[in-house]
């Protein structure tokens, strides 16, 4: 109740918010995406415009005789900005099929905010059915152009963004990040080739990469800028691990 209830006073709302992490909580103006005012008239939009969302979502879900049309309306709720309706229209998403494939990858294309980038691949790989590895192969293709494109531009500050849940290089790592280690689970051999360029070109960035980041043992918690460092540095290891399984897989058989 603490932290779900709101407190109205003034024609202001308060509720507690916790400033710092680890730390208390303490009654404030409840000021917090995606809301920028504590105002109440604020507040009553956004509860009205989560009802007709629910509403909506409802009348979609039980949409039968037309998958394409259904499938568009998901997508479109998915790229929306209340996150429980993002998660269930990607949830019915994955399990439409194939048919909702476009609208799983504008979600990845256009990523709304807030933004979980591990319940849209798992849309994807649910979607893709059989051709999951396929699907996820392309997508980290399109990655790696990414990453050449932008990294040799990126700046010593780059690794901030990666503390931004909703920072485009944020989100773009997080998917790549996510797409190794599907691939590598998946066993899918074609994507090797891949892993193994993206990691030769992360290693040859300093920005990217830098060996010392992966030196120090974070198990018991580190500083900030520490945990990210090691985040940048896993990303090459995860796909020499993955290039390495399939190298294996390949002499067993």
């Amino acid at each position: 109740m603490k932290v779900s209830a709101l407190w109205i006073e003034g024609g202001k709302s308060f509720c507690f918010l916790q400033w710092m992490n680890p730390g208390p909580s303490a009654l404030s103006e409840c000021v917090q995406f995606p809301l920028i005012s504590s105002d109440v008239a604020v507040f009553t939009a956004r509860i009205q415009r989560v009802l007709q969302l629910q509403k909506h979502l409802a009348e979609t879900m039980a949409m039968k005789n037309n998958p394409e049309v259904r499938a568009d309306r998901l997508g479109r709720i998915a790229l929306g900005d209340v996150w429980e309706a993002q998660r269930e229209a990607l949830d019915a998403l994955g399990k439409s099929g194939t048919v909702a494939l476009p609208e799983i990858l504008q979600v990845m294309d256009e990523p709304p905010v807030p933004y979980d980038g591990k319940v849209t691949i798992r849309a994807l790989v649910e979607a893709a059915g059989r051709d999951s590895g396929k699907q996820l192969h392309a997508r980290l293709q399109q990655d790696l152009i990414y990453w050449k494109a932008v990294g040799p531009t990126l700046t010593p500050s780059w690794l901030d963004q990666l503390a931004e849940p909703g920072a485009s290089l944020f989100v773009k790592f997080d998917e790549t990040e996510l797409l190794i280690r599907e691939l590598d689970q998946e066993h899918y051999a074609p994507a090797a080739h891949t892993a193994a360029e993206l990691r030769d070109f992360w290693v040859s960035q300093p920005l990217l990469y830098d060996p010392k980041w992966g030196e120090r043992d974070l198990r018991n918690g580190g500083s900030g800028l520490e945990m990210i460092r090691a985040e940048a540095f896993g990303l090459a290891k995860q796909c020499d691990d993955f290039v390495k399984h399939v190298a294996a897989q390949k002499t067993n058989q």
